[in-house]
């Protein structure tokens, strides 16, 4: 690293100064510089994984996928009630299960590890910024998990359902 700075002394005059570290310094610059790679090495992996996801959540296919769930169970939700009867609940179990089942297949895909996807989202919701896309996806994601956003979804599903059914006056 030293007779890399040596070369570059005449460029940059303040370099002159590091020559004058301490074999200790030098290993603390060393070790900082390899720890900065190491997290431009997961902003690469997230930025990648983000993309990735990105295209995988808002396919067809995974769109698809959820849309015939929702015509499958559309009609527990006919009704106008704002209770939620027991029955809900197992339904949002089993959408739940198909959300894992895709996003595992995802992670798969990626050939990563379950842990190492919940590393990544670990690091994305550490440092949240409204307007960082990895933490857009994140709250989609967890949003889609929530049971009050599938309550919502399975009644729109249900009102567009009985507006369909219903006859042209």
């Amino acid at each position: 690293w030293l007779q890399a700075v040596d070369e570059e002394k005449s460029h940059f005059p303040f370099l002159d100064t590091l020559t004058e570290l301490s074999q200790e310094e030098d290993q603390e610059i060393t070790k900082c510089a390899r720890g900065l790679r190491k997290e431009d090495e997961m902003d690469n992996k997230i930025d990648t994984l983000v993309e990735e996801l990105s295209k995988y959540f808002f396919d067809d296919d995974f769109a698809n996928s959820f849309e015939k769930f929702a015509e499958e169970h559309v009609s527990l939700f006919q009704d106008d009630q704002e209770e939620n009867k027991h029955e809900y609940m197992d339904v949002y179990k089993k959408f739940l299960a198909l959300f894992e089942m895709k996003l595992e297949d995802f992670v798969k895909s990626q050939n990563m590890t379950n842990d190492d996807f919940y590393a990544v989202c670990r690091k994305i919701s550490e440092q949240p910024e409204e307007a960082d896309p990895a933490y857009s996806l994140l709250q989609v994601l967890l949003a889609t998990s929530d049971f009050d956003v599938f309550m919502s979804l399975m009644r729109e599903v249900s009102s567009k359902a009985r507006k369909q059914d219903q006859p042209a006056s």
